[in-house]
């Protein structure tokens, strides 16, 4: 399967809600998370408890993730919205670390190229400091806040779905190559090729090849006969 997304992988202390450094230190990855609109996100998350042991889901579990402009939990604020459908395929963690929901080791898609974010990002002039929130809905009990974390999504200088060529610019193609360093053959053309000469037209409408002599010990360009 071809690398199509950037891969974060991180570690949630589902006791503390923490992201951690790694599984066996308890210390807290103090970093916001810094993530590209536009872009495509692949999160391999392995959970654990206080006592760095693995986190057991509940197997019938289903998750959400969403990113969030603030800290009211409206609608209107969210931004980012992950559903259970992109969580946990297992083409995206092969082996030999490998997908375990109900190990703790949990992935997830995001696509950071939605409309939605695009639209909450246009008029802002700073990289926006949002809210990543991952949940855990089992079936029958009350979602499960898995983490909170600070999210900084940074602006894209280019879009490659509105990208133009930039008015003023001349990029070279073949076509115009042909135009400006290959000389015209056929009608019209001022230069031809007649074994072993190159000729070129004169204004009399005859045609001449061009040759190199030497005259008196130098190189002299000279002109054949005239012809049709």
């Amino acid at each position: 399967m071809a690398d199509l997304k950037r891969i974060i992988n991180q570690v949630i202390n589902v006791d503390t809600g923490y992201r951690l450094i790694s599984t066996t230190d308890a210390t807290r990855d103090p970093v916001t998370q810094e993530l590209d609109r536009a872009t495509q996100v692949l999160f391999r998350t392995t959970l654990v408890k206080s006592n760095s042991t693995p986190y057991q889901p509940d197997s019938n579990a289903t998750y959400l993730f969403g990113i969030g402009k603030d800290l009211t939990g409206a609608v209107a604020s969210r931004v980012i919205t992950t559903n259970n459908v992109d969580f946990n395929k297992a083409e995206d963690w092969p082996d030999p670390v490998g997908l375990a929901p109900t190990g703790g080791r949990i992935c997830w898609r995001t696509d950071l190229t939605e409309d939605a974010l695009k639209q909450a990002m246009k008029d802002l002039t700073a990289d926006p400091s949002w809210y990543a929130c991952l949940w855990m809905l089992p079936p029958l009990e009350k979602p499960v806040l898995i983490s909170q974390w600070p999210a900084l999504i940074h602006r894209i200088a280019v879009d490659p779905t509105t990208a133009v060529a930039s008015p003023g610019i001349v990029h070279a193609t073949t076509d115009w190559a042909k135009a400006s360093f290959i000389p015209v053959w056929g009608d019209g053309a001022a230069i031809r090729y007649k074994k072993p000469y190159l000729q070129e037209y004169f204004s009399d409408g005859k045609w001449r090849s061009r040759m190199t002599m030497l005259v008196d010990g130098q190189p002299t360009r000279v002109w054949g006969d005239p012809e049709d």
